[in-house]
């Protein structure tokens, strides 16, 4: 039986060279594929989890917002002076008191409560014993022994409402020969303003449940999600199909101690599935909201990324083995060594030396590819030098572009102003021209201040005004704090200038342009919209060709797309490709034209 030595040195060198790849290709690629692969599950489910908050984090601002508006509308009323007066002044006369009643106090509260879907009820408890308890008007000393009004009185403060937690209308507010039910709501009390006599009285707005909720109530997580709403005890506030799934969640004890806290998320089992559900609380009701997604939702995430990754190990084991066969072809140390400089210099190093120790054929080679690497770094760091200088030029000549025919127009309008002998009109644009021209020949000043774009384009405007019988309104809705960003000198000015050109209609209908700005921390977004001719669909897009084009040809050759093309380019050579022009239209109904550049101050 010959020995393993004996075998392994009867195997060709070709046969050990992939046999010893094969090994160093997959051991790191196992390793690495599977560390990659957990880490990347672990990211996908920080993701999904983020997600289900986000969500929750939303409805709960929406609850809020309701609550604030609520809040609003009792504060409104508990500071209403003919409310406060009425129930402090010590009315007598019957007649008066009903007149009151009926013309102003029940036509008030009746609207309130008629122009909000929120409130059921309005109520009023008063120690004024000269008003009877009629409609909405109740004697407040017959409910102090009574544990719910007690709560009011303790806690409900001038300015400051107290919110009642959910409970049943009480006996009070339903005919019992016609009602039998108690529905649940939520009260709201206020005291009413105390500036008329002593005493104090209590305003109550009682709350339906689903106008609360009812951001929650057709909302859905993903596929399978939904939510809920409990109260501190775990009681269901809103019932809905999928009840039985959140008695399961409720009478986890577990579950129940979790809600000590104002948020956090709990993994549960019901049935053959598993849910993870998330909850925040809604402090002023006392309540909970929960989301609740199912796993298998998750998992769902994750399939197809996971059938990529898979692909991707795959492609790359093939590719790799692909090299090793390729290598296995190398039958020296010295053909290793090229190959291995080889692929050094395709992965971009381009500095590499192959050490040559001898004279024959493969050092020459060797050699060859030493003169070949030194040569093609020169000609790639000469060359990266000559396209940052070109770039520049380039910036320069382009906006140089643009000035020649603005001068050219705004000399013509001159010209006629003098034939016409408005020597007034002469030296106000004499003025703005020279507005003008100081911005443009401002040399090295790439970047200028928003403020100062405003200033030069309203001067522009002036001067196009001259020719076109004051037809052109440009106005402006940029905030202030913006107007101190930096954007590239003579941006606007040729979009503005496209606006004029190609939306101005014949006859005597205006041109209104409007420029507004907005920033989202990072990028600032420049709108120029005119409500012109428009362009039609065909001419839109051959219009954007234009405007993508490179390199920038003629102004001579094509018509309206030339200026926004320029601005484009200059955007993309000085901010890079991410940024630029772009340009939505219909025609009859006016053309819009966005910038996104880098917020920079």
């Amino acid at each position: 039986m010959p020995k393993p030595s004996e075998i392994f040195n009867k195997i060709s060198f070709r046969t050990k060279l992939v046999l010893s790849y094969l090994l160093l290709i997959t051991i790191p690629i196992s390793v690495t594929g599977v560390l990659i692969y957990k880490q990347f599950l672990s990211s996908l489910n920080e993701r999904s989890s983020s997600m289900i908050e986000k969500r929750l984090e939303d409805e709960t601002k929406n609850i809020n917002t309701t609550l604030d508006y609520i809040e609003s509308i009792g504060y409104h009323l508990s500071s209403n002076t003919t409310l406060s007066s009425f129930l402090y002044e010590n009315t007598s006369v019957a007649t008066d008191l009903y007149d009151a009643l009926n013309n102003n106090i029940y036509p008030m509260l009746n609207m309130s409560k008629n122009a909000n879907p929120y409130i059921s009820n309005i109520s009023i408890f008063t120690y004024n014993k000269n008003i009877p308890e009629v409609g909405v008007f109740y004697q407040a000393p017959k409910y102090e022994n009574e544990s719910w009004f007690m709560d009011v009185l303790n806690n409900t403060h001038i300015g400051s409402p107290f919110w009642e937690e959910l409970h049943k209308q009480r006996d009070y507010r339903v005919v019992k020969r016609h009602i039998d039910t108690r529905f649940p709501v939520y009260s709201l009390f206020y005291i009413m303003n105390p500036a008329y006599a002593s005493g104090t009285s209590y305003l109550e707005l009682e709350l339906y449940l689903k106008p609360i909720f009812s951001s929650l109530i057709n909302s859905t997580i993903g596929k399978d999600g939904f939510f809920s709403v409990i109260d501190h005890n775990g009681t269901i506030v809103l019932e809905n199909d999928n009840n039985a799934l959140l008695e399961s969640l409720i009478g986890n004890e577990e579950f129940l101690k979790s809600l000590s806290q104002s948020h956090g998320e709990y993994m549960f089992s019901f049935g053959e599935n598993d849910y993870f559900a998330q909850f925040s609380e809604i402090k002023r009701l006392g309540c909970y909201i929960i989301g609740i997604v199912p796993t298998s939702d998750v998992t769902e995430l994750f399939d197809k990324p996971k059938r990529n990754y898979a692909i991707t190990i795959i492609v790359t084991f093939a590719c790799l083995l692909l090299l090793a066969f390729w290598l296995s072809r190398l039958l020296t140390k010295k053909i290793w060594k090229i190959s291995n400089a080889f692929y050094r210099f395709q992965e971009g190093n381009f500095d590499i030396q192959i050490p040559v120790k001898g004279e024959d054929e493969l050092d020459k080679l060797a050699m060859d590819f030493n003169t070949m690497a030194y040569n093609m770094n020169q000609l790639i760091n000469k060359v990266y030098k000559a396209e940052i200088a070109q770039k520049h030029a380039e910036l320069f000549a382009l906006q140089a572009q643009i000035k020649p025919h603005f001068i050219y127009n705004t000399l013509e309008s001159l010209k006629m102003l003098a034939e016409l002998h408005d020597e007034e009109k002469i030296a106000d644009s004499l003025a703005s021209l020279g507005n003008i021209m100081r911005q443009n020949n401002s040399i090295g000043r790439h970047l200028i201040e928003i403020s100062t774009e405003v200033d030069n384009l309203t001067d522009y405007v002036k001067l196009q005004n001259l020719t076109n019988n004051d037809r052109i309104n440009l106005s402006f809705s940029l905030p202030d704090d913006i107007m101190k960003f930096k954007i590239l000198n003579l941006v606007l000015q040729p979009i503005v200038e496209n606006s004029i050109k190609h939306g101005l209609r014949i006859g005597r209908e205006p041109l209104n342009i409007k420029i507004s700005g907005y920033t989202d921390g990072s990028d600032l977004y420049l709108t120029v919209k005119d409500d012109g001719k428009g362009i039609g669909a065909d001419r839109l897009k051959e219009l954007n060709e234009i405007i993508n084009r490179e390199p920038i040809v003629s102004d001579k050759q094509e018509t309206g797309g030339i200026g926004l093309a320029n601005v484009n380019k200059r955007i993309k050579l000085y901010f890079g490709n991410n940024y630029g022009v772009n340009l939505k239209s219909e025609e009859g109904k006016g053309t819009e034209v966005m910038i996104r550049i880098p917020a920079m101050k």
